[in-house]
C-alpha cells in the first residue's frame, strides 16, 4: 500500500512520514524538491536545527522518487544531526535505526545514535554502538570526520562515572553534505559521469573545464527533442554548420531546464548544440554555478560545493 502525505500538512509531519518506506509516492515536481534543497542548504549554513528537520522531513517524505544511490540514507543522516542538535534525542534513535537498516554500517549514523544514547543516559548503549564502528573503514572524508569524533565519544564515555548523570552537551559539529562525491570514469582519456537531463533522460557527460557550455552532439539533440525531453520554448536561437563530408546541420543554442549530476541539481542551464558524432561536454556553464568544484584523482571523484 502506498503512503500520501499531503502537501498542506506537512508542518506538522513527525517522525511517521519522515520513516515512511521508500516506495511511498513522492508528490513534489522537480523544482520544487530544488526548492527544498536549496532552502535546507541555506538552514544548515544557518544551523537553524529546526528548519533543518522541517525540511528533511519535507525532502524524505515527497522528493525519495528524485534520490538516486545513497542519497537517502544521507538525507536521513542530515535529519538524525538536526534532531540531535534540537535535543530531540529520542526522535534521533528512531531515524538512526531507520537509516542504519538500509546501511548498518553507515558510520554517521552511527556518531548520531551513539551521540543521542548518550545524552539520554543510555551509555551502555552507547558503548556498544561505539564498539560496533570501530572495525568499520572509513571510505570518504565524513566517514573520518565521524570515526574521529566517535572516538572522542567514547574518551568521554570513558571518564563518565556509572550512573552519573549526564551533562547536556552540543551533538558532535559533524556537518551532514547533502551529496556524495561523484564517481568518474576514465573513458579516452578523459573523466565521464552520470548527468541527468530535464528529469526524463539520464546520458554520460565527459567533463570539460575547457568547455564555454554544456554541449550536446546535434545527433543526441535531435533526439532529445523528438522526445520531448527538449520544448521548443527551451531553444534560444540556431546556427548552420557545415560538417567534413559537406553537409549542413542546424545547431541550436538552448536552455537546460534541470542538469542534475549527484544530487545537485542546477537550473536553466546555457547550453549550444555541436556537429553530430561529437562527445557530450559538461561545460562551464554548469561548473560555474558552483562556489568551487575539483576533481579527486585518487579516487576519481568529482567534487562541487554548493554558493
Amino acid at each position: 500500500m502506498k503512503v500520501h502525505c499531503a502537501p498542506f500538512a506537512r508542518i506538522f509531519l513527525l517522525v511517521g512520514c519522515a520513516l515512511l518506506p521508500k516506495d511511498a509516492t513522492a508528490q513534489y515536481s522537480t523544482y520544487q524538491c530544488t526548492s527544498v534543497l536549496n532552502a535546507l542548504t541555506q538552514a544548515t549554513r544557518e544551523k537553524s536545527f529546526k528548519k533543518m528537520i522541517t525540511l528533511e522531513r519535507e525532502n524524505l517524505t515527497f522528493c525519495k522518487a528524485h534520490m538516486q544511490g545513497h542519497e537517502y540514507v544521507d538525507h536521513l543522516e542530515g535529519l538524525a544531526h538536526a534532531l540531535n542538535g534540537d535535543h530531540q534525542y529520542e526522535q534521533t534513535i528512531g531515524v538512526t535505526n531507520n537509516c542504519l537498516r538500509d546501511d548498518a554500517h553507515d558510520l554517521p549514523c552511527l556518531l548520531e545514535k551513539a551521540d543521542a544514547l548518550y545524552h539520554l543516559g543510555r551509555v551502555p548503549e552507547a558503548k556498544s554502538i561505539i564498539a560496533i564502528s570501530q572495525p568499520l573503514d572509513a571510505t570518504t572524508e565524513l566517514d573520518l570526520l565521524a570515526k574521529q569524533q566517535l572516538q572522542q565519544l567514547q574518551e568521554l564515555l570513558a571518564i563518565t562515572p556509572p550512573g552519573a548523570a549526564v551533562v547536556p552537551t552540543p551533538s558532535p559539529n559533524l556537518i551532514i553534505p547533502f551529496s556524495r562525491a561523484v564517481p568518474l570514469k576514465k573513458y579516452g582519456g578523459a573523466f565521464v559521469l552520470p548527468v541527468r537531463i530535464n528529469d526524463v533522460i539520464t546520458l554520460d557527460f565527459a567533463l570539460d573545464s575547457g568547455a564555454t557550455d554544456v554541449t550536446v552532439p546535434a545527433d543526441v539533440f535531435s533526439t532529445l527533442r523528438r522526445t520531448g525531453t527538449i520544448k521548443d520554448n527551451d531553444i534560444n536561437g540556431d546556427q548552420t554548420y557545415v560538417l567534413a563530408d559537406g553537409s549542413r546541420t542546424k545547431s541550436v543554442t538552448f536552455t537546460i531546464r534541470s542538469l542534475r549530476v549527484g544530487d545537485k541539481l542546477v537550473e536553466n542551464v546555457r547550453a549550444s548544440v555541436a556537429p553530430s558524432q561529437g562527445s557530450l561536454l559538461l561545460g562551464q556553464s554548469f561548473l560555474e554555478r558552483f562556489k568551487s568544484w575539483s576533481i579527486d584523482n585518487a579516487k576519481n571523484e568529482l567534487l562541487l560545493e554548493s554558493k
